[in-house]
């Protein structure tokens, strides 16, 4: 059995901290804000608690999902076209 052992570590600069923080924030407050997005879709949609929390489930998992799918094209030279596009959506 062999051991894999990095050969050359990346140092951790601020910018690549500050998007690691922001991007942490930014998926926790997803989560911590579920209970409020829950009561707020019982209210505007009159929906019960087990389909607001199936509606918030499935908002949290496709926020993921994406994330994951863009993450190689937001490392390439392509990132600029996609935070536009990102933008775009979120508008």
């Amino acid at each position: 059995m062999t051991d894999h052992v990095p050969t050359a570590r990346v140092p951790l600069r601020l910018p690549g901290a500050v998007a690691t923080f922001g991007i942490g924030i930014a998926g926790y407050l997803g989560v911590n804000l579920s209970p409020y997005m829950i009561a707020a879709l019982q209210t505007a949609l009159g929906a019960d608690v087990l389909t607001a929390s199936w509606i918030v489930t499935a908002t949290l998992l496709a926020t993921a999902i994406t994330g994951l799918a863009v993450a190689r094209l937001c490392a390439g030279p392509r990132r600029l076209a996609v935070a536009r596009i990102g933008l775009a959506v979120a508008a």
